[in-house]
C-alpha cells in the first residue's frame, strides 16, 4: 500500500515553456495560450493555461489562469479539484513561485490569478533564475479534490515567440565635419516582407564634460512591439568593440525611444587611424525584434496529451547540458536565417507571395533543389523558384521544416498537400512525418483520400496501412459517399485492396464472413464492393 504522502504526490503535470519570452508582443489585457491537454484521470476533461505576459489587470504582474474547455468531457455542473500553479526556477537553489488553491469548474470557467508574479521579479532581478536562455518554464499540478483515482500523469508543451532578426553595418561619411544638428538616418526593414520595423537616427549632443556623446533615436510604427539592439563600432582590423545595448517596449503611446552611446567624438578623432578609415565610422548593429507570431510543440509523456503532436525539444531547463543548448542555439539561428531571410540568394514564388531563401540550405535537404541551381536550368541563373501548384501556408511549412526540421502544427488538409509537397522535392523525412502523421489519423471519413494519394506517389508502405485500415472497418467505409467515389474514378484501387496480400476480415455480407484463404468468384467480390456484375471470371479473388 502506497502511504498517504506517496498518496498526496500523485496527479496530473503538465509543463509548459515559453522560449523567447521576453519577446511576448501582447499588451496589458493580452493573453498568450497553451496548447490544450486532456487529463485521463480527470473524466478526460480537456485544459489549457492562459498567461498575461504583461498583466491582466495590473500591468506590474505576470496574470495566469487555468481554464476548462467548454466542449470537454466531464460534468457540465463543476468539477471539483486541487489546482497547484508555479513557475519554474533554473536551479534547485531557488524556490519556485507557486500557488496552490482548490476550485470547482464548470465548462469555460477559469481558475487563478491576475498578480501571480511581479514582472520585475522575473524581468531584472531574478532573469537569471526564472528566465535562463530568455524561457519561461510553468508548472500544472492537478488532481481531484477528493483525492480518488490519483495517477502519474504527465505531458509537455513547447510555445516558440517568434523574433525577427537583423544585422548590419551603418556608416557614417565625414566623420570629422560631422555637426551636432546633423542627422543620420538609417532604416531596418524585414527580410521577408520590406515591412518597415524600426528607424534608427544618429546625432551628437554635448556630455556632462562637453564632450560631443552619440545619441540614438530609436522609432517604430508597429504598436506592442519589444526590441533588443546592440551597436558594436568596428575598427580597421573588422573587430568589434560593443559601445551600445539597450531593450525596450514600444506601446501605442510611447513609440520613441533614445539611448546613448559609449563614444564621443573626440576620442574618434583621437585614434582615427583605427576608427575612422577614410574618414568613416562604420557602427555594426544587430536588432532582434517581437513579430507577432508564435508556433507551438508538444510531447506526451503520459496518459495525458496535447493536441499538438510534434517532438519536442530535448532541452531541458534543470539538465545543464552544454550540448543540447549547442544544437537549440543552431536550430535557433537557422530558424532566424528563415523568418528573417537575411543574405538570401534565391526566392520560392508562388501566385501570391514570394519567399526568400538560401540555395545552400534548399540544395543540402532537397536533391531536386540541388539539381535546379548545379544544372543549366533556368532557376540557376534567373534565382526564382516558381512554385504555382501550391498554396502559401504549404511553401511556408515546407520551407520551415528544410531549416528546423521542425514541423508546425498540423491538420489533415495541410498534412495531404505537406506530403505531395514532400514527395514533389525528395525530401523524405518530411515525407516519412507526414505520412506518420496520415496513418494515425486514418478515419472512415478520410481514408479513400489518404488511399488514393499514397497509391499516386507509389508509397507501398502507406497504402498497406490504409488498405488494412478499410479491411477494418469495411462495413462503414463501403458503404459511404467516398467509397462509390472511389469506386467510380479508379475502381482498380478498390478492387486491389480486397486482393490477395492483406490481411484480416473484408466484412461480412448477407451472413457470409469472407476472410483469407476464402476463394470467392467474381460476382460475390463484386456485391461486397458494390459494384455490378460484369460478367466473366477472372480466376477468382482470394478473400481476405
Amino acid at each position: 500500500m502506497a502511504s498517504e504522502a506517496e498518496e498526496k504526490g500523485k496527479g496530473f503535470v503538465f509543463e509548459w515553456k515559453i522560449k523567447n519570452f521576453s519577446y511576448c508582443w501582447h499588451k496589458k489585457g493580452d493573453f498568450l495560450e497553451s496548447p490544450s491537454f486532456v487529463v485521463d484521470s480527470l473524466e478526460g476533461t480537456k485544459w489549457k493555461l492562459s498567461l498575461f505576459p504583461r498583466g491582466h489587470t495590473d500591468g506590474n504582474y505576470i496574470g495566469l489562469y487555468l481554464k476548462r474547455d467548454p466542449n470537454c468531457n466531464g460534468p457540465n455542473a463543476g468539477m471539483s479539484i486541487e489546482v497547484e500553479l508555479s513557475i519554474l526556477s533554473w536551479n534547485t537553489f531557488t524556490s519556485d513561485h507557486t500557488m496552490k488553491n482548490s476550485a470547482t469548474l464548470t465548462k469555460g470557467a477559469n481558475f487563478g490569478y491576475p498578480a501571480f508574479e511581479k514582472r520585475k521579479d522575473i524581468f531584472m532581478l531574478n532573469k537569471h533564475v526564472f528566465l535562463p536562455e530568455d524561457t519561461l518554464a510553468i508548472r500544472c499540478k492537478m488532481c481531484k479534490s477528493d483525492g480518488k483515482s490519483l495517477t502519474d500523469e504527465k505531458c509537455s508543451a513547447t510555445t516558440h515567440i517568434t523574433v525577427g532578426r537583423r544585422s548590419f553595418l551603418w556608416p557614417i561619411e565625414k566623420f570629422s565635419t560631422l555637426e551636432p544638428d546633423k542627422e543620420n538616418t538609417i532604416c531596418v526593414r524585414s527580410a521577408s516582407d520590406d515591412r518597415l520595423i524600426m528607424s534608427l537616427n544618429l546625432s551628437l549632443t554635448g556630455g556632462q564634460n562637453f564632450d560631443e556623446i552619440f545619441q540614438v533615436q530609436m522609432t517604430t510604427p508597429i504598436p506592442n512591439i519589444f526590441c533588443t539592439t546592440i551597436f558594436s563600432l568596428l575598427n580597421t582590423s573588422g573587430d568589434k568593440e560593443e559601445c551600445g545595448r539597450c531593450e525596450f517596449w514600444f506601446d501605442r503611446v510611447c513609440k520613441t525611444r533614445h539611448m546613448t552611446l559609449l563614444l564621443t567624438k573626440e576620442r574618434l578623432m583621437a585614434k582615427r587611424s583605427q576608427y575612422l578609415p577614410n574618414d568613416v565610422l562604420t557602427l555594426q548593429c544587430e536588432c532582434a525584434y517581437s513579430t507577432g507570431n508564435a508556433f507551438e510543440e508538444g510531447e506526451k509523456v503520459g496518459p495525458g496529451c496535447v493536441n499538438v503532436e510534434i517532438p519536442q525539444l530535448t532541452y531541458s531547463l534543470h539538465s545543464g547540458d552544454n550540448s543540447s543548448l549547442s544544437v537549440e542555439a543552431l536550430e535557433e539561428d537557422l530558424q532566424w536565417l528563415y523568418t528573417d531571410g537575411f543574405l538570401s540568394d534565391v526566392k520560392l514564388k508562388t501566385n501570391s507571395k514570394i519567399f526568400p531563401a538560401h540555395k545552400i540550405i534548399l540544395s543540402t535537404r532537397s536533391p531536386v533543389f540541388k539539381a535546379m541551381f548545379t544544372s543549366n536550368m533556368k532557376e540557376k541563373s534567373s534565382k526564382i523558384v516558381d512554385i504555382e501548384d501550391m498554396d502559401d501556408d504549404t511553401v511556408h511549412r515546407m520551407l520551415f521544416y528544410i531549416y528546423t526540421a521542425d514541423v508546425e502544427d498540423l491538420q489533415w488538409e495541410g498534412a495531404l498537400k505537406l506530403y505531395v509537397a514532400a514527395d514533389k522535392y525528395e525530401i523524405l523525412t518530411l515525407k516519412m512525418k507526414c505520412s506518420a502523421y496520415i496513418a494515425a489519423n486514418l478515419n472512415p471519413n478520410n481514408a479513400c483520400d489518404a488511399l488514393v494519394l499514397a497509391d499516386l506517389h507509389q508509397d507501398v508502405k502507406l497504402k498497406s496501412t490504409v488498405q488494412k485500415f478499410i479491411l477494418r472497418n469495411d462495413q462503414v467505409i463501403i458503404n459511404s459517399k467516398n467509397w462509390e467515389c472511389l469506386m467510380e474514378n479508379n475502381l482498380k484501387l478498390a478492387t486491389d485492396t480486397f486482393s490477395p496480400g492483406n490481411e484480416g476480415k473484408i466484412g461480412e455480407k448477407n451472413g457470409v464472413v469472407l476472410k483469407f484463404g476464402t476463394v470467392v468468384g467474381i460476382s460475390a467480390l463484386n456485391n461486397i464492393l458494390k459494384v455490378p456484375d460484369r460478367g466473366g471470371y477472372a480466376g477468382g479473388y482470394r478473400g481476405v
